[in-house]
């Protein structure tokens, strides 16, 4: 830490000593402003809504000016609080930094450590390991929130989310975990009667199971010699659980676009083959973010435990035998770790439900893929 940053610490948190009630009120109204409800914001705080209310009342009667306009149906900012707002979160940021800043300068890991993370990913590769990093870390509350769906740190207060797939532009810091490489797959059962499956074009006659979250949206994108294949999928399955998913392709309901780290045990035991071979699934990582530039000692020693866990990608160790590749109409080779390619587009046919299962249940729901979604599936 150099003598200007130590400085700049210094100061702030010395503000914060000899005028707390000044930061105690900014964080009310802050918190009233980012939310305009009174209730919303007493329950985030851990206030009831009468003690917030004479908080906000002491600022302004501190400032001399009121910062909202209060109704019986909305609360708004007047214009001396929207002029207030970002100052006091620059001011507040700063004193957040500098708390962070002084304690990843030493300490022992410590506090609650909130984390969000894929649901199937935790499942498989997380969970089990869970208490080792808790015994290893014993002044650390963990509170871990498993979803799939678009998580935003800032707002929800995450220390560390755990996202699959490509980052979006994100004033975030991210550390790459591994690579996450994805195929298609298929049980020997489901390839034994359905028909052949030897070019993209083909999917379009075959049961398609569908990841919801998935960042393409209702789409599988393929990539060959340069040549990026596109191919728009009517889910015969969708589901928003990615190990649904992995659990119909071993019953034989269909082809599912699958990462290896979902999909590696099933295609080891020869419950699943990989189908189209020849074409690669774009590789995308799996990452750890976080925000702010300080890391705290908590939150260093799960991004170390990561990196510790994580050996991906992971791949199968050994390919299906030659008999049950005949039997299944596929390539012998497993294919490689996809490539960035700048390529053109081709669009595919119209995914629809294999005319030799009859017309089966359609999946009706249409969930939101929402931009940014990072998901286990995906």
């Amino acid at each position: 830490m150099t003598v200007a940053s130590g400085a700049i610490i210094t100061a702030v948190r010395e503000l914060e000593h000899h005028d707390g009630d000044r930061i105690t009120l900014m964080r009310a109204f802050v918190e009233c402003a980012r939310r305009l409800n009174f209730k919303a914001s007493a329950k985030a705080l851990g206030l009831t809504p009468s003690t917030l209310g004479r908080r906000i009342a002491r600022l302004e009667a501190r400032l001399g000016v009121a910062l909202f306009l209060r109704s019986t149906r909305r609360v708004t900012l007047t214009e001396a609080g929207a002029i207030y707002l970002p100052l006091c979160e620059d001011l507040l940021s700063a004193l957040d930094e500098a708390d962070a800043t002084a304690s990843s300068l030493g300490g022992r890991p410590t506090g609650l450590l909130r984390v969000a993370a894929p649901t199937t990913f935790s499942r498989l590769h997380l969970t089990g390991r869970l208490p080792k990093f808790l015994t290893r870390h014993p002044e650390i509350r963990l509170d871990i929130a498993h979803s799939d769906a678009y998580v935003d740190v800032v707002e929800e207060r995450i220390d560390i989310a755990i996202r699959i797939g490509r980052l979006a532009d994100t004033s975030l810091r991210a550390r790459f975990l591994a690579p996450n490489n994805r195929r298609l797959v298929a049980s020997p059962s489901y390839l034994e009667q359905a028909p052949p499956l030897r070019t993209p074009e083909d999917l379009s006659r075959h049961r398609l199971l569908h990841f919801a979250h998935l960042q393409g949206g209702e789409a599988w994108l393929l990539e060959r010699d340069g040549t990026e294949y596109r191919v728009p999928v009517a889910p015969w399955l969708r589901s928003d659980d990615a190990f649904v998913l992995y659990e119909a392709a071993i019953a034989g309901l269909g082809i599912a676009l699958l990462a290896d780290f979902i999909s590696a045990d099933g295609l080891q035991r020869g419950k699943l083959v990989p189908v189209l071979t020849d074409w690669q699934v774009p590789e995308t990582g799996i990452y750890a973010l976080y925000a702010g530039s300080a890391v705290p000692p908590k939150t260093r020693a799960f991004i170390d435990f990561l990196v510790e866990f994580i050996r991906g990608p992971w791949k199968p160790h050994t390919k299906p035998s030659a008999r049950v590749l005949r039997r299944c109409r596929v390539s012998a080779e497993l294919g490689h770790p996809a490539r960035d390619i700048q390529s053109r587009s081709v669009m595919a046919h119209r995914s629809a439900p294999m005319r030799r299962h009859g017309d089966g249940p359609s999946a009706q729901r249409r969930g939101r893929a929402t931009a940014g979604t990072v998901a286990s599936g995906g």
